[in-house]
Formats: C-alpha cells, sequence, structure tokens
C-alpha cells in the first residue's frame, strides 16, 4: 500500500512551509527515516517550463529550501 502524508500550509513563508513539510515527515518518522548523517542526497526539482512560483508549474522554492535544511 502507498503511503501519503499531506498537511495544510496557508503560505509560502519559509517558516510555513518548513513546518508542514516536517510535519510530512514525522508521519514516516522523520527525515532521519530517509537520510542517514554523511550521505549525500541529490533534489531534483520538478522543473517543467520557466514560470513564475506562483503558477505551480515547478517546484516552489520555498518547498525545496525546507526540504534542504531538513536533510542539513
Amino acid at each position: 500500500m502507498t503511503k501519503v502524508s499531506l498537511a495544510a500550509c496557508r503560505s509560502y513563508q519559509p517558516d510555513s512551509v518548513l513546518a508542514a513539510v516536517s510535519s510530512c515527515l514525522e508521519a514516516f518518522g522523520g527525515m532521519s527515516s530517509f537520510v542517514r548523517p554523511g550521505q549525500r542526497v541529490l533534489l531534483k526539482p520538478n522543473l517543467l517550463s520557466a514560470k513564475i512560483p506562483e503558477e505551480a508549474i515547478t517546484t516552489h522554492p520555498a518547498v525545496l529550501e525546507a526540504v534542504i535544511v531538513l536533510v542539513k
């Protein structure tokens, strides 16, 4: 069975996005369930076409930033 985690995030303010991403990951045991200390990680954002973040065509920079913070 596929597991999915959702969290409400009413804005792209960095603190709000970080809290939402953290909440989603906690459902699976947190980032440490996916990344061990010292591991190298490649983050590949969805880059469909050159659009502004608000058009939601690509991964929003705030989401990518939150994941980077949690991976470190």
